[in-house]
């Protein structure tokens, strides 16, 4: 009966504390470049290189979404931050690269709070009062991979320069 208890007490715990991890807010860096707008929203993107040998790159998308239904700047969605004040990823397509595509489609899925983190501008941060927060945080929710998708900015600007 014990060692029933003990394994059932065993169990338990390492569900809990796989899920506690998913408590914990998950910040990624994305590169300005690779956000885009969307139908009241924004979409930040990653990619990696695919391990499934038929493709090339695995991309996974998060979403930035409107407070309201009326137009807004992706850089008005976001809130200044000192890049020290949070531990971050990087390098997502490293820090990542070990997992599959569906591991990685999973642990999105099941974080609670997503933030993408990104470069402010230098000519939207002359602008800002305070010059130490030099990154801008959005909170975005998980929406997707795909595989060997590549979308090009034909403009040639950023989004987040609006």
């Amino acid at each position: 009966m014990k060692i029933i208890i003990t394994l059932f007490l065993s169990f338990y715990s390492l569900i809990t504390f796989s899920q506690e991890k998913y408590d914990e807010p998950l910040y990624i860096y994305v590169r300005n470049s690779d956000f885009w707008p969307e139908l009241l929203a924004y979409k930040a993107v990653f990619g990696i290189k695919s391990k499934d040998k038929r493709f090339q790159s695995d991309n996974y998308y998060f979403k930035i979404s409107y407070h309201d239904i009326d137009y807004q700047s992706l850089y008005s969605l976001g809130t200044p931050i000192n890049k020290d004040g949070i531990n971050y990823i990087k390098k997502p397509d490293k820090y990542f690269k070990d997992y599959s595509n569906c591991e990685l489609h999973n642990m999105f899925s099941l974080y609670k709070r997503i933030y993408i983190v990104t470069d402010i501008p230098k000519h939207k941060l002359a602008k800002e009062k305070d010059k130490s927060k030099t990154y801008i945080m959005f909170y975005a929710s998980y929406a997707g991979t795909q595989k060997n998708i590549v979308y090009t900015n034909v403009t040639g600007r950023d989004f987040i320069d609006d």
